[in-house]
């Protein structure tokens, strides 16, 4: 635990003021010591939503053990009539909720204020689907369509037949592509900062790889080999 923080008479901003660096955060060292997986760029998301949110409002000189709930309610009142997106604002009451599960974890506390707290309802926006025609017009066989490059077409080819997120796809290797049994291994992605880590929730997970897909992948893998790039990763 971080120096300093060691009673119940700390201020929420004393508690919180190395939460989520990630080289100095006591929570994610533990995350780390329990051989779990956070990553830089979560971290460094959530510790802008601190700096513009928790830590420029009055809760954050209140003493930690003296927040109580109607505190809470209170500062997300706050943040409601600031018009920030019912989305954001339970990240930052995430991130609160975080803070007092720690506090409480290390019997700093003997309450914590979050139990009970739900999240704020949030009307998602709809994801849009491409047709079969806006597919193929996408990745025609014959031609890279509206592509620059083979490598462009391939690598969105890719995400659009597999789902794979852009840290898993960046991190993809071509050791994880079996071509001969037609399917891939997701087991690693970039998680920013040239930090490679686990796909998310730790998960390695196999992909089937449809027959257009495997053609393509092999296009741009002897591509690769004739411009002399690395044979080991698809993104260079």
């Amino acid at each position: 635990m971080n120096k300093g923080i060691t009673t119940n008479k700390d201020t929420l901003r004393n508690f919180c003021k190395d939460l989520y660096i990630y080289e100095k955060c006591f929570h994610v060292q533990r995350l780390l010591n329990e051989g779990k997986s956070i990553g830089r760029n979560h971290c460094r998301n959530r510790r802008l939503l601190i700096e513009k949110y928790i830590f420029t409002d009055p809760i954050v000189d209140k003493k930690i053990a003296n927040i109580n709930r109607g505190d809470l309610l209170d500062f997300r009142d706050r943040l409601s009539s600031k018009k920030i997106g019912e989305n954001t604002i339970n990240k930052i009451l995430g991130i609160l909720k975080t803070a007092f599960n720690e506090a409480a974890l290390r019997e700093i506390i003997h309450r914590n204020p979050t139990f009970l707290i739900g999240n704020l309802k949030y009307q998602q926006k709809e994801i849009g689907v491409f047709t079969i025609e806006e597919i193929k017009k996408l990745f025609p066989k014959d031609s890279l369509g509206p592509w620059t490059s083979l490598f462009d077409y391939t690598l969105f080819f890719l995400a659009c037949m597999t789902g794979m997120r852009r840290g898993e796809i960046l991190a993809l290797q071509w050791g994880d592509i079996d071509f001969q049994k037609k399917f891939l291994i997701v087991q690693r992605a970039w998680k920013g900062d040239n930090e490679k880590g686990k796909p998310k929730w730790n998960r390695i997970r196999y992909v089937a790889l449809p027959p257009m897909l495997i053609h393509k992948l092999l296009e741009l893998k002897l591509e690769q080999i004739e411009n002399n790039y690395s044979t080991q990763i698809l993104y260079r």
